[in-house]
């Protein structure tokens, strides 16, 4: 089971830099590794990061997480935990673009 860990201060009561909310983060993410010990992942900006513990089954090589499309005006961001048993049946019928990985949680993007 992955470790997830999100982080968001609309308010800027958060002083610190990116760098060490990063740093913070992944700190307080290390303390999961043991739901998660095949990779870890980050990605963040001044006032929010998202941090995640990845146990790999689905997709070990490509699937790292949190997935990201930063290829739009708003980059997407994703971490999932749990496993989609019908994600190529969902990508099929919703016509969705073609998957950027192997990861059976892509198409929630």
């Amino acid at each position: 089971m992955c470790g997830i860990l999100a982080f968001f201060d609309p308010n800027g009561y958060y002083k610190g830099t990116p760098e060490e909310l990063k740093a913070y983060l992944a700190s307080l993410s290390h303390r999961m590794r043991s739901r998660g010990p095949d990779g870890n992942g980050y990605f963040g900006g001044s006032n929010w990061g998202l941090s995640h513990e990845r146990l790999a089954i689905m997709d070990p090589e490509g699937g790292q997480q949190p997935i990201i499309y930063e290829d739009r005006e708003s980059p997407i961001a994703l971490v999932a935990n749990g496993e989609i048993y019908n994600h190529k049946a969902l990508e099929q019928k919703y016509n969705l673009q073609p998957m950027r990985t192997g990861s059976d949680s892509e198409p929630l993007i």
